[in-house]
């Protein structure tokens, strides 16, 4: 018998988990197209409807926030990714999602999120409370949501994962992978293995499933040239370098295939060379990278 009632949904984010998911997608796999905000909405909203045994127009999303740690707007414009950032958030505020940022901070020549998923936990659990959530349904792999999961439920919230797992290769030859803790997915109310779906259903062309992505411009479409970067080759290893730059306050890591003019092995440290920066899972990398005055080319530097 169909259940008549409405059903309330809180969507919460773990932004840097979901930024992993789109990316490979867009990069890695097909249909290599980013994630649809909207799309992804609707397919949970079904999935609560099959799942509670109601018709989805007495499935309502009432509240949806995301969170992730920030770069400084300087860093995100030298890094090439600020205008990107804007496009993402718009597509956010459209879809009525609220945005909780904490500035990144650096330490040990690493990036770190520091007290997001702190947020993160105490939003939802104020959700579940306040607005009498019926489904909690969370975006992330994070063994440490499992402490909000058994305080939803103990509230009497049903919680729904959404879960990837994959690993990769990427172009500087490391291997990169988001996982989704079992733990989190097993206690769980309704745990769903995205992965699987998608490839399941990508392979099917099932509508609901490439209503999941779609073509995101991500360049202003104007006549806008990254400008390369100056620096020098601070130190050489076994097929990779860090480039130091008096516009990073970190050395920056090059991979040898990154190399446009020059052969690595002829490379020495304090080499003048210029590059772009290209975003990966672990960070930012220079790529390309020229070398200044290439003795076997004479003078290839940008002008």
């Amino acid at each position: 018998m169909e259940n008549k009632n409405i059903k309330k949904i809180g969507i919460f984010y773990d932004g840097n988990f979901f930024f992993h998911v789109s990316t490979y997608y867009r990069y890695v796999h097909p249909p290599r197209k980013r994630m649809s905000i909207g799309g992804l909405h609707e397919f949970i909203r079904n999935r609560v409807a099959e799942f509670e045994n109601t018709n989805r127009r007495y499935v309502h999303i009432v509240t949806a926030h995301f969170f992730r740690g920030r770069l400084s707007a300087k860093d995100a414009e030298l890094e090439g990714r600020l205008y990107s950032e804007r496009v993402f958030e718009d597509i956010l505020m459209s879809e009525g999602i609220v945005t909780h940022y904490l500035p990144i901070k650096t330490k040990s020549d690493k990036r770190h999120e520091t007290g997001i998923d702190v947020w993160f936990a105490l939003e939802a659990y104020e959700s579940v409370i306040h607005k009498e959530l019926d489904i909690l349904v969370l975006i992330t792999g994070d063994a440490d949501f499992i402490p909000l999961v058994k305080k939803a439920q103990s509230a009497g919230a049903k919680v729904m994962i959404l879960g990837w797992d994959f690993k990769y290769t990427d172009e500087t030859g490391m291997e990169q992978s988001t996982l989704t803790s079992t733990e989190l997915l097993n206690i769980s109310t309704y745990p769903l293995k995205m992965h699987l779906l998608i490839e399941e259903g990508l392979q099917k062309d099932d509508p609901e499933i490439l209503s999941l992505f779609f073509e995101l411009k991500e360049e202003p479409q104007n006549n806008y040239v990254k400008s390369y970067i100056k620096g020098k080759i601070h130190s050489l290893k076994e097929g990779y370098g860090f480039i130091s730059s008096p516009d990073f306050p970190n050395n920056v890591f090059f991979h040898f295939s990154a190399l446009s003019n020059h052969n690595y092995q002829d490379l020495y440290i304090g080499q003048d060379v210029e590059f772009l920066i290209r975003e990966t899972e672990k960070g930012i990398v220079a790529h390309p990278v020229i070398v200044i005055h290439n003795p076997y080319n004479g003078d290839n530097s940008i002008k």
